[in-house]
């Protein structure tokens, strides 16, 4: 079973934990948040990652991490003890990233990534969501990323669905339909 597969069955159970608890399914967000903020950091990562190193170890860094963000601390913990348990613990930034997109999708919301040759201003971002809404009849909650290899214009991803508007690609299908011609 692939790590994705496996990542997003811990964070469905870990909503279903959550939406049956008094805090809602949304308070493991900010533990998690933190938990992925250690993945980044070099040594935290090599020590959380490591079959060698003691899952007392593991532990204590990703307690301090889930005290540090506030969050709903003994039920994450338990979460976290089950992962170390099963050796999972790499998988939890994949986990924290379908939690999030589990909860999007409960609040009618769709999380995508419009992808640009320079920064979009907030007004723009905005109008491409409300645009990409009529499309897929949810809220699109758009994360800006730039890539300067696009030219121009943009690409946006939205679950499993890629829309190309960028120069790049309008350069590349013409290049093809010179070629067959």
């Amino acid at each position: 079973m692939s790590t994705k597969l496996i990542a997003k069955k811990y964070a469905k159970a870990l909503v279903m934990v959550g939406s049956e608890s008094k805090g809602g399914s949304s308070q493991f967000s900010s533990g998690l948040a933190a938990i992925t903020e250690l993945f980044t950091i070099k040594k935290a990562a090599g020590i959380l990652r490591s079959p060698v190193m003691p899952s007392v170890l593991k532990r204590e860094l990703l307690a301090y991490a889930i005290a540090q963000a506030e969050s709903s601390q003994k039920t994450l913990l338990a979460f976290v003890d089950l992962l170390i348990t099963a050796q999972r613990v790499e998988i939890l930034p994949e986990i924290a990233v379908f939690y999030e997109v589990i909860l999007a999708a409960e609040r009618g919301q769709q999380s995508g990534i419009v992808t640009s040759a320079v920064a979009l201003d907030d007004r723009e971002v905005a109008e491409l969501a409300q645009q990409l809404q009529g499309v897929f009849k949810q809220q699109v909650l758009l994360e800006n990323r730039v890539d300067p290899g696009l030219l121009g214009g943009f690409v946006v991803r939205v679950g499993n669905t890629l829309i190309d508007q960028s120069i790049t690609s309008k350069i590349k299908a013409f290049t093809l339909g010179l070629q067959h011609t």
